[in-house]
């Protein structure tokens, strides 16, 4: 949860992880629903109107004539309905196919282990399914220990384009994915090396 405090008035933000909302196509519903109760939803890591993983924040507009605790308790409301949505779709996916499911949340873990080019918006999509099959307990036990210590939300905040282009001082889009797919790995690996268990 991220508070800020402009003048008076309280913006309380949470932060999302909703990708079977994102890919059942129900993102409009869902931003139509928040706009009703006076909040808004954005992605958080692109410019553009739909997340790739389905990483969202979702924050109020109205702050002004409500209590503080009146707008948390109502985001709060919104939020909880948003996860329950959430689980639901993502109970009934793993029902219906849990194969296809158990198949992308793997194939993510072997692509972006073995790539050598990971573009920010690829990069999204995989590492939210590493998140999606952490959540669900649908990796093998021992990888599942090493990698829920992953924080997904500081991994996607270094690799954007912005920080590498910084860092190689260059907008060649062919180093920048070079490097994003260095720093994600340096990152995976170091998690599974089993030098670092305790």
């Amino acid at each position: 949860t991220d508070l800020a405090h402009v003048g008076t008035g309280m913006i309380p933000s949470f932060v999302l992880h909703i990708p079977m909302l994102e890919l059942s196509n129900q993102m409009p519903k869902v931003k139509e629903l928040c706009n009703k109760f006076g909040f808004d939803i954005k992605p958080i890591f692109t410019s553009e109107e739909k997340s790739s993983g389905g990483f969202y924040e979702v924050y109020t507009k109205l702050t002004l004539g409500m209590s503080e605790k009146e707008i948390l308790t109502n985001l709060k409301l919104m939020i909880l309905k948003m996860c329950d949505k959430e689980k639901a779709l993502r109970k009934e996916i793993l029902k219906k196919e849990e194969l296809r499911l158990t198949d992308e949340v793997n194939r993510a873990y072997g692509i972006i282990t073995h790539a050598r080019l990971i573009s920010h918006k690829e990069a999204e999509v995989l590492i939210s399914y590493i998140k999606l099959g952490l959540d669900m307990n649908l990796y093998e036990e021992d990888i599942e220990k090493k990698l829920s210590k992953l924080n997904v939300y500081e991994l996607l905040n270094a690799i954007n384009d912005k920080a590498l282009e910084l860092e190689i001082n260059t907008d060649e889009k062919i180093k920048v994915d070079e490097l994003r797919t260095k720093k994600i790995q340096e990152i995976i690996f170091d998690l599974l090396d089993d030098n670092n268990d305790k």
